[in-house]
């Protein structure tokens, strides 16, 4: 099954998506054959290299006259529907304009019959949406994957006067949708491009496992303070590795040199209660000979935000760190076996090689030790013969 890795670095815009497709390898002739089968005026698609931040990357627009001042969606299936396109990219097509049609009738309060579209009906977004149906067609891409997406902030002038941003529409269609901060304002998602990555069915999820074939960047039209750029890798899937679990996980880190010792007791009781699954610190050199610790605790990464909060406010640190990174994680579960000092918890984790391997809950041990008056290596051992090791 050949797939699409979708990274909005600067963004998403249907131009952009197109653009990318191309890049990564799609014959810009062949596209534009398919679009003139439908009902569209005159039309020139333009497509040059050019660069965005230090990128190299690929900008397309479209040059026609267009006298139509909006279209319904009705209109614009009925094009869809009356070309030659493939089944397929009829298909995606018309899901990407369907979920721009009910995103725009929730914004405007209307029903998706009245509703109709202005900027995203025009010639140049149509040419974008279709294109990129097209593209993904001619491509035999079948899933699509992607990071999370840039949040707008500000507000844009449209045909219906000044919105904030995201635009209604595209802020219903990002339901669903993990976000990222935007640190500067402007329009980083457009309308198209939300509806694009919905009505594709991209998955935001953690990068597939696959065979790298193609990558195609595809620019926006204005300058921004990073690139402005949506990155598309090409490629089949393959078997991810069966004998571990594939995960996210958020990391949080800070670097401190002027913090009690005593302290870090209580700070690593309140990580865990904020959500930390594990915490280690590190001996490290700091600046002007000091010596420090390296603190680094891990999270679910939707917990990053809340153990970021108790390190800031329980140690004297004034700065954290934070990435989610991927790790493998052997399948593991707990249960109990039976001793003659009662019963002992374990874990049990299941092996590359098909066996598993079994520890003892350290406070089980301790319980039953306490309890018996006896060695925590007498316990040990018990659990040793128990589970036929011994």
């Amino acid at each position: 099954m050949r797939i699409a890795w979708i990274e909005p670095f600067g963004g998403v815009a249907g131009d952009m998506m197109l653009a990318a497709l191309l890049d990564a390898g799609c014959d810009v002739d062949d596209v534009v054959r398919a679009l003139r089968t439908m009902q569209l005026p005159d039309f020139e698609l333009r497509v040059q290299e050019a660069a965005r931040g230090s990128l190299r990357c690929l900008l397309l627009s479209v040059h026609g006259e267009d006298d139509a001042s909006h279209r319904h969606l009705s209109d614009i299936l009925r094009m869809i529907e009356a070309s030659t396109l493939s089944s397929r990219a009829k298909h995606r097509a018309k899901a990407i304009f369907t979920a721009l049609g009910e995103a725009e009738a929730r914004a405007h309060g209307e029903s998706v019959e009245h509703v109709h579209f202005h900027e995203v009906g025009a010639l140049d977004s149509i040419v974008d949406i279709v294109g990129t149906a097209v593209a993904t067609d001619l491509l035999d891409l079948e899933a699509f994957y992607s990071t999370a997406l840039p949040m707008p902030t500000g507000t844009i002038e449209v045909a219906h006067g000044l919105l904030p941003l995201p635009a209604p529409a595209t802020l219903f269609l990002m339901e669903g949708m993990p976000t990222r901060p935007q640190p500067f304002e402007g329009e980083t998602v457009t309308p198209t491009g939300a509806a694009v990555l919905r009505g594709l069915g991209c998955r935001f999820d953690t990068q597939p496992s696959m065979t790298i074939e193609r990558t195609g960047v595809g620019g926006g039209q204005r300058e921004m303070p990073v690139a402005n750029i949506v990155r598309v890798t090409l490629g089949a899937s393959v078997e991810a590795v069966t004998y571990a679990n594939l995960e996210p996980i958020g990391i949080v880190e800070a670097t401190i040199d002027d913090m009690n010792p005593q302290w870090y007791e209580y700070l690593d009781e309140r990580l865990r209660a904020a959500g930390a699954l594990d915490l280690f610190l590190q001996s490290v050199g700091m600046k002007k000979g000091r010596i420090g610790t390296l603190l680094t605790a891990l999270c679910l990464p939707d917990r990053m935000q809340d153990v970021a909060f108790e390190l800031l406010t329980h140690s004297t640190t004034i700065g954290t760190r934070f990435r989610t990174e991927m790790r493998y994680v052997l399948p593991r579960r707990e249960r109990t076996v039976m001793t003659e000092f009662g019963e002992i918890r374990l874990k049990e984790v299941a092996l590359p090689s098909g066996g598993t391997r079994s520890m003892p809950e350290f406070s089980s041990l301790c319980s039953a030790a306490r309890t018996h008056g006896i060695p925590l290596r007498e316990v040990e051992s018990a659990v040793r013969r128990a589970l036929g090791e011994a």
